[in-house]
């Protein structure tokens, strides 16, 4: 795949990279895509419809924006883009019409107003989720719209030594409203926010972020499909550089692979009764839909 992509790959790198077997390890052999049951109906119901959305949706830290951009530059379709209410809102947050965004300072609605009567009915959700531990870990070094009290030398803490306040809280807004929800701890928000869209009535796709880097092209293809877009020709895998552990230029595709792939990697930070409690309080219909092993 990365051939393919055009990525440069020298003997460094390819030391570098996981294994098939340890990705299988983590993920299993092939991509996770739940609802795809709701396409159909979803794509009857908007036969002729200029208006249609495929919307990348998700917590922080989930890979909304590179999902986004892998579906702008493959797939034809009238508009990929933020849904009408926040993006990393959750799923209860759809069905509240104060959480409609307006366009600049037009304040121009969003919605067309033959669908302002059932503004879901157009909009494709997908959403994105990130193996837990991996999110933990990038939400401890970008914390963004949520806070929560913990040492600095140990992140996420779940169970504080010293007696500090358990709540997590995450801040949900719109340019003209904003909501403050609390949580016991981050697990339960990772719980919570994806038990909601998991359950949620609307139409949706859940997609996990993994499966963006190891297989970028199937799932694409299905979430484009799925709209009732249509794949362009050539596959646009999105190569973008950062800094290497070195210091030097590395591709981010690369680094997300040596990093996503690693079984050692995912526990970074954490000690072995964060394990234990994550473990434990997972949501494990949810790990278990989206093949997540867990330590």
């Amino acid at each position: 795949m990365l051939r393919e992509a055009g990525v440069p790959l020298d003997d460094a790198t390819i030391n570098r990279l996981p294994t098939w077997t340890e990705i299988t390890n983590l993920y299993g052999p092939e991509p996770v895509i739940y609802g795809l049951e709701r396409c159909e109906a979803f794509r009857a119901n908007n036969l002729n419809n200029p208006e249609v959305l495929l919307s990348p949706q998700g917590l922080f830290n989930t890979g909304t924006r590179h999902l986004r951009q892998l579906l702008e530059s493959n797939c034809e379709i009238a508009e990929v883009g933020n849904p009408f209410w926040w993006k990393h809102a959750p799923a209860q947050f759809a069905h509240k019409k104060e959480m409609i965004y307006r366009k600049d300072n037009t304040h121009k609605d969003l919605i067309a107003p033959q669908f302002q009567g059932n503004f879901m009915r157009n909009v494709m959700s997908v959403v994105s989720i990130k193996e837990p531990f991996f999110w933990m870990g990038s939400m401890c070094r970008n914390r963004y719209n949520v806070r929560w009290d913990y040492d600095e030398r140990h992140c996420p803490e779940f169970n504080p030594v010293e007696p500090r306040s358990p709540i997590v809280e995450y801040d949900v807004h719109t340019d003209t409203t904003s909501y403050t929800l609390q949580y016991a701890n981050m697990v339960d928000l990772w719980n919570q926010f994806h038990k909601g869209h998991f359950n949620a009535a609307h139409p949706r796709l859940m997609i996990r972020y993994e499966d963006t880097i190891f297989h970028p092209k199937t799932v694409v293809k299905q979430v484009c499909e799925c709209a009732g877009g249509i794949m362009r020709n050539k596959f646009n895998f999105r190569i973008q550089t950062t800094k290497s552990h070195n210091g030097g230029p590395e591709n981010m595709l690369v680094a997300a692979m040596i990093k996503y792939g690693s079984v050692k990697m995912r526990l970074d930070g954490f000690t072995v009764d964060d394990a234990y409690f994550g473990k434990a309080q997972l949501d494990k219909e949810l790990t278990a839909a989206f093949h997540y092993s867990l330590p």
